[in-house]
């Protein structure tokens, strides 16, 4: 995602700086910032796409480790049968 923002903006800045250099006529210049614009959008939305999954995958995973730490919680230590570290 942050690289199709990153495109998009480098796209602008060009589109300025060929607004200012008076070449909108020019159908290669505004082709070329139009394709990298294009890029920049299927970044972002390939970026966006992949969201939704990851935060479904990440919630499932949070839950797993919520449970075992309150099981861990709930289970009373128990005694060490080596209480002095001998061998």
């Amino acid at each position: 995602m942050t690289g199709g923002i990153a495109a998009l903006g480098v796209s602008t800045a060009t589109s300025i700086a060929v607004a200012v250099a008076g070449s909108l006529g020019n159908a290669g210049s505004v082709a070329g910032v139009g394709f990298m614009a294009a890029i920049g959008l299927g970044m972002f939305a390939v970026g966006a796409l992949r969201i939704p999954g990851w935060a479904r995958r990440r919630r499932t995973q949070i839950e797993g480790v919520t449970a075992r730490l309150i099981i861990a919680a709930e289970t009373p230590p128990q005694a060490d049968p080596n209480p002095a570290r001998e061998p």
